[in-house]
């Protein structure tokens, strides 16, 4: 995960959350926690699926939060140790206390969302005076 771009890792990161709520994670721990039980429900949903295209989505989905969480994506050069997912997301919350991930690890990804709408249009309301 060291080795991506914040821009791509914004894009893992929003893709995750589709499939898990991290909301009130403060450690790796607690994001690791909510991927295996996240994983754990896929697995039902792949064995209960009666369709083939049905388990086959499911088990690509299993195995990306599985590469995720154990190993990250690997790092471009040998000296890098791989970071895992849980540990970038924490680096990056702490990195930009006021972004998107650090929102969503708080209050969840709806009220992440809410929050930052009313800053835009906070903002978008200040320009449209400073315009006049």
């Amino acid at each position: 995960m060291d080795s991506l771009t914040d821009r791509e890792f914004m894009g893992i990161f929003e893709r995750m959350t589709e499939y898990i709520d991290l909301a009130d994670c403060e450690t790796p721990e607690d994001i690791e926690r909510k991927m295996i039980s996240a994983i754990k429900l896929m697995k039902r949903a792949r064995d209960r699926g009666k369709k083939p295209s049905t388990r086959k989505k499911w088990r690509g989905r299993i195995k990306l939060l599985r590469t995720l969480g154990r190993d990250g994506v690997p790092a471009k050069t040998l000296k890098k140790m791989r970071m895992g997912f849980a540990r970038r997301t924490i680096q990056f919350a702490e990195i930009h206390p006021r972004s998107r991930l650090s929102l969503t690890l708080t209050y969840g990804k709806k009220t992440a969302r809410k929050i930052l709408r009313k800053r835009l249009l906070k903002r978008l309301r200040t320009l449209a005076r400073k315009r006049k």
